[in-house]
Order: structure tokens, then C-alpha cells, then sequence
């Protein structure tokens, strides 16, 4: 079961993203895990996974690349 406040949040997932369950996730988040070629714009680099465990809390306007989180973890607005 997720819990989603997601108002503007822009979720970028070639490179595979799993929320876990209970995790909130606040607005104007940006999630990325994928980027393009340095020398070939067209072409994606998938790099890592995204991925939050149970009950996570991932704050306002925080912006996100190829991150991890474990259980229980909560990231404030703006961090990272």
C-alpha cells in the first residue's frame, strides 16, 4: 500500500524504480534512474535502480539520482 502526495513530482524510471510499501513521497519530488549518453544524446544510460524500503518519508523538493533507501528512513525537504 503507498501513500502518494505527489502533486509535480516528475518520476524518470528506465532505469527501474520500486517504492516500497508505506513510503510517502511529498511534492515537486524528482526521481531519476536513467541519464543520457555524455556523447550520444538519443541514446540512455541505464545506471542504477531507485529504490526505497518500507515506510520511508522522502521530503518536498528533493531531487533524486540512483539512490537507495533502507527501512524507516526518512530524507527532509531539499536534501540530498
Amino acid at each position: 500500500m503507498l501513500s502518494w502526495y505527489m502533486k509535480g513530482c516528475y518520476i524518470q524510471g528506465k532505469g527501474g524504480i520500486i517504492v516500497g510499501d508505506y513510503t510517502q513521497i511529498a511534492p515537486n519530488v524528482v526521481i531519476v534512474s536513467a541519464n543520457h549518453d555524455l556523447y550520444d544524446s538519443p541514446k540512455n544510460t541505464f545506471v542504477n535502480l531507485f529504490e526505497s524500503a518500507k515506510y520511508c518519508w522522502i521530503g518536498a523538493g528533493l531531487k533524486l539520482c540512483w539512490s537507495n533507501f533502507g527501512n524507516w528512513t526518512i530524507v527532509g525537504a531539499g536534501q540530498w
